[in-house]
């Protein structure tokens, strides 16, 4: 088939057909297809979704015609999605798609999109673009900027990002977070640490929120203290406690657990506060990793289940059983075995289950030896009982 026919065939098309002709283009001959391109652009009942796969064909010839051509439709598309597919087409031709791009961040109407095409040329020519970007636009544009920089590795990015974290707007303080929670590894995380706690007390939630992720990332005794403190704040809002909760439970260490207990106990302390947080302490708890930290989590989360303040809360008690399964820690089976004298029967369901998750062989010799002996209790004995029957 012709040229011209397979061309003829991608304007009559539907989408699927068009789709799969457009994987074909780079088979075409570029001298001849940009040409025949142009034309079916240059016709005013070319329809947008065309346009589109013409923007996106174009990408796959090297050559400064289909460059060019890029470029004007770019420039003259009123369409954001076609402008957006014309600037990751014109991004495949590296360095030589700069200056073009460039000529479009004083556009109002092209300069996001001529920045996100510029965030997708690895090329060192590009971050002074995108960081005079940050510092000059507008908030949005500056949001576009700092978001491209975040795959660049260039020396004055990181001051860029700690300057921004006091810039008025929060969705600007917002990005920097996230820009700089992707930098840990190339800096000191207790310098980063110290920008990003005083953030935990920004008037925006949203700020507040991506610090305390971005704490719960860096991992050091400084952030988990932070978060604990927040967390204990009776100021904080319960949302954002969610979330400091969440992020005490990605640092896996002594310290960690300790301040989830914390949290967990003052909770309980209150009986008229909401289930809720005190299941997100749990949840955290079931995500310990390391011997060390995982026998800490079980045995607060043992104790928690035998409490007086578990003992009216069945969800609680079963939440927190389940948590002990998902530590994997065979050697908490003894103290499992010992919960299914709970008088609550969808308790003791949610104990066999933690059980059969440990370790089911061993389990279930644990749990007929306990039969056996002469010391079991009776409540403890039906347990045993329901257990073998829904082995």
């Amino acid at each position: 088939m012709s040229l011209a026919s397979i061309l003829q065939a991608l304007k009559q098309g539907d989408f699927q057909s068009r789709w799969e002709i457009a994987k074909q283009a780079e088979h075409w001959d570029a001298a001849m297809a940009v040409p025949l391109l142009v034309q079916v652009l240059d016709d005013p009942n070319t329809d947008i979704e065309l346009q589109w796969f013409i923007a996106k064909i174009l990408g796959v010839f090297s050559s400064a015609d289909a460059a060019l051509v890029l470029s004007q439709l770019l420039e003259r598309s009123g369409d954001e999605e076609v402008r957006l597919m014309a600037a990751q087409s014109l991004s495949r031709f590296g360095a030589q798609a700069i200056e073009p791009l460039q000529s479009y961040l004083h556009d109002p109407q092209r300069q996001a999109t001529a920045l996100r095409a510029l965030g997708l040329i690895e090329h060192p020519e590009v971050v002074p673009l995108l960081v005079e970007a940050a510092q000059t636009g507008t908030s949005q544009l500056r949001i576009c900027a700092l978001e491209a920089l975040e795959k660049f590795q260039s020396p004055e990015i990181l001051p860029l990002l700690v300057a921004t974290l006091a810039h008025p707007d929060p969705m600007l303080r917002k990005t920097a977070i996230s820009g700089l929670a992707t930098r840990i590894e190339e800096g000191n995380r207790d310098a980063l640490a110290k920008h990003f706690i005083p953030l935990l007390e920004d008037d925006n939630e949203w700020v507040a929120d991506q610090a305390a992720r971005a704490l719960g990332r860096i991992a050091t005794d400084s952030c988990t203290t932070a978060l604990v403190d927040k967390c204990t704040n009776q100021a904080t809002a319960s949302s954002l406690q969610r979330t400091l909760i969440q992020c005490l439970g990605w640092i896996h260490s002594e310290a960690a657990i300790g301040g989830l207990e914390r949290i967990g106990t003052l909770q309980m302390q209150n009986p008229d506060l909401p289930e809720l947080l005190l299941q997100d302490v749990i949840a955290s708890f079931a995500s310990a990793a390391g011997t060390t930290v995982q026998t800490l989590a079980g045995q607060v989360l043992i104790n928690w289940v035998k409490s007086d303040a578990f003992a009216a809360r069945p969800l609680l008690r079963s939440r927190a059983i389940l948590a002990l399964g998902q530590l994997l820690m065979p050697t908490q089976i003894p103290d499992l075995i010992d919960l299914l004298a709970d008088s609550d029967y969808g308790v003791q369901l949610h104990v066999i289950a933690a059980l059969k998750q440990l370790s089911p062989q061993m389990a279930y010799t644990a749990i007929q030896e306990r039969l056996k002996a002469d010391s079991t209790n009776a409540q403890l004995a039906q347990g045993l009982a329901i257990a073998v029957q829904e082995w």
